[in-house]
Formats: structure tokens, C-alpha cells, sequence
């Protein structure tokens, strides 16, 4: 199950009156375009409903990584998700707009559920407070009869009706930047990259009172110097007093080591996260090993941190820095808050980070740290990065019975890879 990037398509959430969902690709010469009318105060709802979903199927599994989940809690839990994904989607679209958008899915994307035409991948333009968990919803086969699932051929087959489980789901936050790693050349074609010559540059924020962070930490320290550099973790076990500047001029890159060049690569959050209806409450929850290290750094103060910045750099001043890929595996760390649409992921993407990858809800810690393994093991061994998050939403399921790989979402370009992949071989559960 290591398939090449394959086609993509676009769904677009637009405004007005009456929201619309646009379909488009490019297939040959040719643009092609769908439109999809959405009932009004559907993507809300949508995104409540599906959310109370996946909460049942959380609850559902009661299991730690030591052993498989049990066929009865995966199937109870993925029924419960189908059965309010395909209610959602039928409010969504209506009677006669769900066939023709499944159908016109399809047509655009034959390969879905198909190695052999590679990896399809979908971009979700949306705003933050539009944004439709299309990962999580059940857009493939709706009329088959769903079979309970027994084994994992059943399992396999009902997983695969999800979007996050048969494509390289990509969202992009409308208005947010684009911003892309330099160009090299790998086995004859030009790609996006990071420049790791001299190792993946990793700062590692943490949370050590969660059990599973020293296996995170350490599953990156791991790969040992030059393959992999780690920062950190911050707050460290040194620090007796919580530092909060010290701590949001590290999230920022204020002080980046080398201007214009990646440093570090990424920035990997292995802690809590506070999500709230109140945007002032957002916030990232770090703890060293410390008790007096805690620090709760919010997003409003990061908003603060970073205007002040912008209106202090001078005209004409040298390169800035190349800001890192976020990966914040935390707890709903891509919610937003549902009235203004403020978010973690809105935040880093507007500033011009490589990207973001989150979760929608609250993940249990041991498949934090198993999806974060998988993915830096895919990543670092020379798959793309949303080759790299879907192989480890795959390896969840094959070893665990466990389909929480789907509350990943990804804000990222998917071909973006290390310049200079390891050569030794990478336990890619293939």
C-alpha cells in the first residue's frame, strides 16, 4: 500500500445567499466544474453532528495498542459514523444532489479505492468557519449495503467509504498563505523539499504529564544525529518556572538560527490543547517535568506576539526565515471555534507556515504517538507527505483495528518530501 501521488480534485465551500459547493479539476485541456447548492445551516450542523459521531466511536474502541480493538466496538463505532455521515450528507446535498455529487466524485476520480492509478488527492477550499469534515464522511458506496464488520476484509471494505481513508485529503483555509519549501531535483523530477543535509530539524514542544510523550520524544531521538536533530523538548526538565515569552518566541522562529533557510523543519507538539467557544481561551498546554514548568500559551497572545513582529521588521530587510510544518498532536488541536472561525491551524497557515496537521477531537495518547511514528518513519524513509499521513492512518487500522487515523486533517501541500531520504530501512508496515 505505497500507491504514487495520484489526480486531484478541488471542492470549494463559497458564500452567499445560499452556500454552494464547487467541484473542479483539469483533465486534459479542459476545466471541469460542478455545482452543488447546500442547505442553509447545513455546514454547522454538519460539523456538530459529525463531531458527536466520532466521540461515540472514540469511546467505542477502549483499547490500548497492547491488543487489537474488539470486531464489536469498531463495528459499533464505525456504524455509528457511517450511519450519521450518510444522514449528513443527504442533509447536505438533498435527495437529488447527494447521487450526482457521489457520481461526479467518482467520474473525476475513478482511482478512488484503486492503487493502480495512484493516490488520489482532494483540496478543500473553505473558510475556517466553513469547513466541512469531509474525512469523516462517508461519500463512497452509500447505496451498497454496508456488511457488519466480522474481520478485517469487513473492516478494511467499511473504512474505505471514508474520504480520509481512500484519498490525500488536503484543506486549505481561504485567504490563508501559500507557502512552498525550495525546489530540488529527486530520481528525475523537481519537487518541494526540505533541506536535510545536515538532518530534520525538529523542535519538540511537550506535555510530559501525557504518558505516551516520552515514547513521541523519543521515537524522534530515535533516528539519532545527522538523520534527525530534536530541540528540545520545551518546557525542559531544567526549567523550574513557566516561560511563556521564552516559549511563544520559539513557536514564532523569532530568532531563527540561519535566515532564510528552514530551522527548524518542523515544530512538533506532543501536549494538550484547549479548545473553546471563547477564541480568548484557545490555547496550547505545555508542562516540563516540573510541576512549576507548566506554561498555557493562547492563541490570542501568539496573535499579539506576531502583529508586534511584522511591525517591527523593516523595509528591505534580509530573507525571512522559512517558517516550519506544524504538526500539533494534541487534542482538537483543528478545531475552530465554531462563531468567528479562529483557530490554531488559521493562525500558523496566515502566517506563511509550510503547513499544519492536527486533529479534530481528542485522541487517545497511545495512537498519538503511534500515528506520529508512522508518519516521521514514511516521511524520513522517502514517501511525500500526505503519502506519509495516510500510510499511518493505514497501519493504525491493520494492526490495531483502529480507525481514529481519520481525525487527522492536513493542511499541507501532500508532495512535499526530505531531500534526502534514509537509507536504512524504515519500518514502513507495508
Amino acid at each position: 500500500m505505497h500507491p504514487p501521488n495520484g489526480p486531484s480534485v478541488a471542492i470549494e465551500v463559497t458564500r452567499g445567499a445560499r452556500p454552494m459547493l464547487v467541484l473542479r479539476r483539469s483533465i486534459g485541456q479542459e476545466d471541469f466544474e460542478e455545482r452543488f447548492e447546500l442547505a442553509p445551516g447545513g455546514i454547522l450542523r454538519a460539523r456538530r453532528d459529525v463531531q458527536a459521531a466520532v466521540n461515540v466511536l472514540r469511546r467505542s474502541l477502549r483499547l490500548t495498542l497492547e491488543q487489537p480493538a474488539d470486531w464489536e466496538g469498531v463495528e459499533r463505532g464505525l456504524r455509528e459514523l457511517y450511519t450519521v455521515g450518510t444522514a449528513t450528507l443527504h442533509q447536505l446535498f438533498g435527495e437529488d444532489g447527494l447521487p450526482r455529487f457521489i457520481n461526479t466524485l467518482h467520474d473525476l476520480l475513478p482511482e478512488l479505492n484503486s492503487a493502480a492509478g495512484g493516490l488520489p488527492e482532494i483540496q478543500l477550499i473553505a473558510d475556517t468557519d466553513t469547513v466541512l469534515p469531509i474525512e469523516l464522511l462517508p461519500a463512497l458506496m452509500t447505496a451498497e449495503e454496508r456488511r457488519p464488520i466480522r474481520d478485517y476484509p469487513t473492516l478494511q471494505e467499511s473504512a474505505s467509504r471514508f474520504l480520509g481513508f481512500s484519498a490525500n485529503v488536503r484543506r486549505h483555509i481561504r485567504g490563508g498563505r501559500v507557502t512552498h519549501p525550495p525546489l530540488a531535483q529527486i530520481k528525475g523530477s523537481w519537487v518541494n523539499v526540505f533541506p536535510n543535509a545536515a538532518g530534520l530539524s525538529v523542535s519538540v514542544f511537550q506535555n510530559a504529564t501525557l504518558g505516551s510523550v516520552s515514547i513521541e520524544v523519543g521515537s524522534l531521538q530515535s533516528y539519532g544525529v545527522p538523520h534527525v536533530v530534536v530541540l528540545g523538548p520545551w518546557p525542559g526538565p531544567e526549567e523550574t518556572t513557566s516561560d511563556p515569552d521564552g516559549i511563544i518566541a520559539k513557536i514564532l522562529c523569532e530568532n531563527p538560527a540561519r535566515p532564510g533557510e528552514f530551522w527548524p523543519h518542523v515544530l512538533h507538539f506532543a501536549c494538550h490543547c484547549r479548545a473553546s467557544d471563547d477564541p480568548t481561551e484557545i490555547a496550547l498546554l505545555l508542562q516540563g517535568d516540573q510541576p512549576t514548568s507548566g506554561v498555557d500559551v493562547r492563541l490570542v497572545e501568539l496573535e499579539a506576539r506576531s502583529g508586534v513582529l511584522r511591525i517591527r521588521r523593516p523595509t528591505g530587510e534580509a530573507s525571512a526565515p522559512r517558517l516550519p510544518l506544524v504538526f500539533l498532536n494534541a487534542c482538537s488541536s483543528g478545531a475552530s471555534e465554531p462563531l468567528t472561525g479562529a483557530s490554531l491551524p488559521a493562525f500558523f497557515l496566515r502566517r506563511g507556515y509550510v503547513g499544519f496537521i492536527g486533529t479534530e477531537t481528542a485522541v487517545p495518547d497511545e495512537v498519538a504517538a503511534e500515528i506520529s511514528s508512522k508518519f516521521y518513519d514514511n516521511f524520513l524513509g522517502g514517501r511525500s507527505l500526505g503519502q506519509s499521513m495516510w500510510l499511518s492512518k493505514w497501519s493504525l487500522l491493520r494492526r490495531y483495528r483502529n480507525p481514529l487515523g481519520l481525525l487527522y486533517t492536513t493542511y499541507a501541500d501532500g508532495d512535499i518530501y526530505v531531500e534526502h531520504a534514509l537509507e536504512r530501512n524504515l519500518d514502513h508496515d507495508g
